[in-house]
């Protein structure tokens, strides 16, 4: 199982630095912003399981980095913890009107606030996660921003290399994958994510331009489990992204 993702947000950089070291030590994996324009962007791009979120911030404050995000249907399944040391009643009350999902006022007891994280990320309810493999930015930004609206959280690579360590270290849920890739094949890619323990269970759809077909006997045989001609409509790629996670195939192990 791939290592739950925590934010944190905050221009102090002991409190970034402490509450790592406090997180990563419970084995989750930390990313950090020092101001609010750098969170917001990381939040987006990165889309972790929780956010730490300081409220005063050097240029984009937390209440509106908050409302920003839970506002938009991409990530507002994100849980956003504000911590900070404005603690007056109107201050909470505002952080729960941007969406807040919980609030830690400064100087906090560690073992606390490390139990709000975990409590929250227990309860939350993991989003599906999908690997896109292909060396055409615009094709990655086009699917990823399509699935995100479907609160499916997205992983990229770019080339063969980058798809394997990627699928082996965080087990998507799905992996659509190019057949053309610029260091090697889709279908060597594939061949090599089924013979991997760790991967062998992960569904794999193909991505083939139409002018490819004859190549899509060889995606079954690597154990490709479907393919989706290019160019594709979007909500047809989406439709088949769906129907691949809500079979709940055997998760991999």
């Amino acid at each position: 199982m791939a290592r739950r993702r925590v934010l944190i947000v905050d221009d102090e950089a002991d409190v970034r630095e402490t509450v790592k070291f406090a997180l990563e030590h419970e084995g989750i994996e930390c990313l950090e912003a020092a101001d609010g324009a750098t969170g917001l962007a990381l939040a987006r791009h990165e889309n972790p399981d929780l956010i730490l979120l300081d409220i005063m911030l050097p240029g984009v404050d937390g209440y509106k980095i908050s409302r920003l995000l839970k506002f938009d249907h991409a990530y507002r399944r994100i849980p956003i913890i504000m911590v900070t040391a404005k603690s007056q009643a109107e201050d909470v009350k505002l952080g729960e009107e941007t969406g807040a999902d919980g609030y830690v006022t400064k100087p906090f007891n560690m073992d606390a606030l490390i139990g709000v994280v975990k409590d929250r990320l227990a309860a939350a309810i993991p989003a599906k996660r999908v690997l896109i493999v292909d060396d055409d930015p615009d094709i990655v930004k086009s699917v990823r921003f399509a699935l995100q609206r479907e609160d499916i959280k997205c992983l990229e690579a770019e080339n063969g290399k980058e798809a394997i360590e990627v699928a082996r270290r965080e087990r998507p849920d799905l992996i659509l994958l190019d057949i053309m890739l610029p260091d090697t094949s889709g279908h060597r890619v594939a061949r090599a994510l089924k013979r991997d323990t760790s991967c062998k269970n992960t569904p794999i759809v193909m991505l083939t331009a139409l002018s490819q077909q004859d190549q899509v006997g060889r995606a079954s045989e690597v154990g490709a489990d479907g393919y989706v001609t290019k160019p594709f409509e979007m909500d047809a790629l989406v439709d088949v992204v769906r129907k691949f996670l809500d079979k709940k195939l055997v998760p991999a192990e």
